[in-house]
């Protein structure tokens, strides 16, 4: 018995040393006829880690810097992703992102598009059949975004707040970008479009009868 427990306490401790993080699986991940990269997760195994796909904005130059990137594909196939308190994002590109499947815990998916004079860079893609038991500032957020994105058939759970979200353009914090929310989409639809947005379900254990919580467009 004692050589028992002491086999499974070493397996308990070796656990995070084999711990396989999402930046891995994206850079260890090939591609098909329709996806640059196709991220097949294991069914059952946690994945750990944030990560950004796209450009980034620069604001001392005033530029996107970075490449863009193509079509992108996750496939959960039930597997959890802990994001550890960051984000999965999906950033000033053309290019879409499909998400299907997955369990996400500690953190948020985001789109990230801007539409102005200078550029019009809108992702696409999907999030279906998804998660979020307690996410870091929302679930779901699309910010300067919307168009040709497909919300369905998702599920979030009590998404917590860690006070106002950031403009992407000056890194500022801003009080009518609140966090706390499930589902976030950007209000400014006749710039950035209108997520299709079906058979979502939404629950707030403190907040559930303040409809700002679960569905909000800013």
């Amino acid at each position: 018995m004692g050589r028992k427990i002491f086999l499974i306490l070493m397996l308990v401790i070796c656990l995070p040393l084999f711990s396989i993080t999402l930046k891995q699986a994206y850079q260890e991940a090939s591609g098909d006829a329709d996806y640059e990269k196709v991220i097949q997760l294991e069914t059952g195994v946690t994945y750990t880690g944030s990560l950004y796909l796209g450009r980034t904005f620069t604001p001392f130059i005033n530029e996107f810097i970075g490449q863009d990137i193509g079509d992108i594909k996750i496939a959960g196939n039930g597997a959890i992703l802990d994001l550890e308190g960051g984000e999965l994002t999906f950033a000033y590109t053309t290019s879409s992102l499909d998400v299907e499947n997955l369990i996400v815990i500690n953190g948020n998916i985001r789109y990230r598009g801007v539409n102005n004079e200078e550029i019009v860079a809108l992702p696409s893609g999907s999030i279906r059949y998804c998660t979020f038991y307690k996410p870091v500032d929302f679930a779901i957020r699309l910010y300067g975004c919307g168009e040709n994105i497909l919300i369905e058939r998702n599920i979030a759970i009590d998404a917590s707040s860690t006070g106002d979200d950031f403009m992407y353009l000056t890194g500022r914090a801003m009080d009518y970008l609140p966090t706390g929310i499930n589902f976030a989409f950007s209000g400014q639809i006749e710039l950035f479009g209108i997520p299709e947005i079906i058979d979502n379900w939404s629950y707030h254990s403190q907040t559930n009868n303040e409809l700002f919580n679960l569905f909000s467009l800013f």
